[in-house]
């Protein structure tokens, strides 16, 4: 099944996304030790409540069903989150095969990632693309999230990719993410300045205000 999302001015057509779903035979991935992992973030961890507050003070904003993060540990390139569906919102599981909420929270720790985990985040970077999305079953009210750098990420200082497998208490893998990238908006429009020529950088920023300038019909229209 291929998707694709457009707009049209005129005749020309602007792709805004597109997508390729379909169904595979590949082998399900082994479970992942979930015990044996936690071992492995041993460079710290962060309540909910410390982690919202820092993505409020850098604009993001979310409400209940966007908090589904109870605490996450890290270590230097890689976090595991432990996730929670607010009882409220339990009965959602049957209208979503895979939650929003749940989805969205596995990755709020990135921003964190971005900044190297050495001090809250400083600036919003946004979702871009993603370049491949395994459904293997549904979301559980619990789960766990194990997020790390996709080895093409490099080193993560203006851009991030992440590689992410969404799993059950158990371990078993419901649903994997590989290449999904953000884009610091602020390093967009540093680069979008810095390609401006001389010429429209000597002219500076303009202001324009409307002016009122009366005029008898009489005038322009003689035979009114």
């Amino acid at each position: 099944i291929e998707v694709g999302v457009s707009s049209r001015d005129e005749d020309q057509e602007q792709i805004h996304c597109q997508c390729r779903a379909y169904f595979c035979e590949e082998t399900r991935p082994t479970p992942i030790d979930l015990r044996g992992l936690s071992t492995e973030m041993t460079s710290g961890s962060q309540s909910a409540s410390a982690l919202y507050t820092g993505l409020s003070d850098i604009g993001l904003e979310l409400g209940e069903s966007f908090q589904c993060l109870t605490e996450f540990s890290h270590g230097k390139e890689a976090f595991l989150t432990h996730l929670h569906l607010p009882a409220g919102l339990a009965g959602d599981l049957d209208s979503y095969h895979l939650h929003p909420g749940l989805l969205d929270s596995a990755l709020h720790p990135s921003f964190n990632l971005l900044a190297g985990f050495t001090s809250a985040p400083k600036q919003l970077v946004l979702p871009f693309a993603l370049k491949s999305l395994r459904i293997l079953g549904r979301c559980t009210e619990k789960m766990f999230s194990w997020v790390r750098y996709a080895a093409a990420s490099g080193d993560g200082t203006q851009s991030l990719e992440l590689d992410m497998d969404l799993c059950d208490e158990q371990g078993n893998v419901c649903v994997q993410m590989r290449g999904f990238c953000f884009r610091d908006l602020t390093e967009e429009s540093r680069l979008t300045q810095g390609s401006a020529t001389q010429e429209d950088s000597a002219v500076g920023p303009q202001s324009f205000v409307p002016v009122w300038t009366p005029l008898r019909i009489d005038e322009e229209y003689p035979d009114n």
